[in-house]
């Protein structure tokens, strides 16, 4: 927890205090189901919240105009390895459900003023973001004779809900204090929600094989394949040809 205050300097000098409150999880359970086979748990999480995030509210911003801003996020990941002599596989699931952004009006939504070098009073803008993640990969390794084998594949997927809007508009007036029958040079208002849904799967396999045909000579032979539906990148062959020598 933590108390920051920050100075307010127009039209009445004041202090706003701003707070911020952190929290942290963790949990793991790992579990031997025998010599050879082993089962990890793993789980963490944490939320935050602050009232006053960048010091947005300071210097010409009344505290009428302060936000909510939060963030959480809950990960966890389950791993399977299991050995038979030189065999050994890990296959591994994980889940992601992070909130990286979401903000709301402090006191509730208002009529936001901006007078330049003077003050910015309420706010009524809200916004929303979340993404989920799904992994499943696999990998397996084999090492027979000269030959150190290894064979993978991954999937992931991943949705994501972007969201905002503002309920009242923005009078913007001239520069300085306010004048008897002024009138705002500007308005501005935000119609309609910006609601964003979209998502991508990416999926990928390789084999690799690191054959030492010499004492001192070993050569890395490779292939990936790639598929990436957001960015569209289909189809995606690397193979890969390399080699090492001990001196």
């Amino acid at each position: 927890r933590s108390a920051r205050g920050a100075f307010i300097q127009s039209p009445q000098r004041s202090t706003f205090v701003g707070e911020q409150t952190d929290h942290l999880a963790l949990l793991r359970l790992d579990s031997h189901l025998s010599s050879t086979h082993t089962l990890d748990l793993r789980v963490n999480g944490n939320t935050s919240r602050n009232t006053n995030a960048n010091d947005a509210v300071s210097a010409f911003t009344q505290p009428s105009a302060a936000r909510l801003s939060v963030l959480q996020s809950v990960a966890s990941q389950l791993t399977d390895r299991k050995s038979w002599g030189a065999k050994l596989n890990e296959l591994r699931f994980s889940y992601v459900n992070v909130v990286p952004s979401a903000s709301s009006p402090l006191n509730g939504p208002a009529v936001t003023v901006v007078r330049p070098n003077y003050a910015t009073v309420g706010t009524s803008s809200y916004s929303y973001v979340r993404t989920k993640s799904f992994q499943l990969a696999d990998q397996f390794a084999w090492q027979t004779g000269k030959h150190e084998m290894r064979f993978g594949g991954d999937i992931l997927r991943q949705d994501v809900r972007d969201d905002a809007f503002s309920l009242f508009g923005t009078y913007t007036f001239a520069p300085g204090a306010p004048r008897v029958g002024e009138a705002p040079v500007q308005f501005q208002q935000t119609l309609g929600q910006a609601l964003l849904n979209y998502g991508q799967t990416a999926v990928s396999a390789y084999a690799q094989d690191n054959w030492r045909i010499h004492p001192r000579l070993t050569l890395n032979l490779g292939l990936r394949y790639e598929n990436q539906t957001l960015t569209d990148e289909r189809n995606n062959f690397a193979p890969r040809l390399g080699f090492a020598w001990d001196a």
